[in-house]
């Protein structure tokens, strides 16, 4: 009889490791018989990777993780530490350890790799607006107020334009732009119709390009006295 050794399999990265133990017995004797040849399970292999985030978008500077999970050829699934990597740096960055931080806005695809397999998930890198102060309050006299917008300079944004019913608050500048800014506005002087609850409250939208959605308020409000 012929004993074949224990073999243990290492696999490829992401792949399921072995052990496999053998024993070949070969019929001896006057009948010739040929030795039996020791057979090998194959490990299973990765056929394929899902990659999913903890949020499909980001804001600039913010962060998000993503997590992947590998088929493998006998059925079973395992969560992996596979090779990531990011197709648009300049929009997402992604760590070794699958962290994802917002650089600018736009959208990057990002890639798992193991086994040979890789599978993908894209994250939408959204703008956020810091506005400094986001509150005023005037007398009936009026005034004068400023606001700053910090925001990256790859973000694109306007000031909306006021209702018929904020009439009292002038001169906002509307003009699109990228990046931060400073921003003036008036409050008209006068007294508050009778009929008026006091005080009367406005707002001043800030919305973001594309999508035109408000990203950002100032609250004016205008007292009787």
């Amino acid at each position: 009889m012929t004993a074949y050794p224990t073999r243990l399999i290492t696999t490829a990265a992401g792949s399921v490791v072995w052990l496999i133990a053998t024993t070949g017995i070969s019929c001896g004797g006057g009948d010739g018989a040929t030795p039996t040849a020791p057979s090998y399970a194959t490990a299973a292999t990765v056929t394929s990777i899902s990659v999913s985030a903890s949020a499909a978008t980001v804001k600039v500077g913010m962060t998000a993780t993503v997590t992947a999970t590998a088929s493998y050829s006998d059925g079973t699934t395992a969560s992996i530490s596979p090779t990531w990597a990011s197709d648009n740096l300049s929009v997402a960055t992604v760590s070794t350890s699958g962290v994802v931080t917002g650089v600018a806005k736009g959208t990057a695809k990002i890639t798992a790799t193991a086994g040979g397999q890789n599978g993908s998930v894209d994250m939408t890198v959204q703008c956020s607006y810091d506005v400094t102060p986001s509150t005023f309050t005037f007398g009936s006299a009026g005034g004068t107020g400023e606001f700053t917008v910090e925001t990256s300079s790859s973000c694109e944004w306007y000031v909306a334009e006021l209702s018929t019913d904020e009439d009292w608050i002038r001169d906002v500048d509307d003009t699109a732009q990228y990046g931060s800014a400073t921003k003036t506005f008036r409050v008209k002087a006068g007294h508050l119709p009778a009929d008026y609850p006091a005080p009367r409250e406005g707002t001043i939208r800030g919305r973001d390009i594309p999508g035109f959605q408000t990203s950002f308020n100032v609250t004016v409000s205008q007292t009787a006295e």
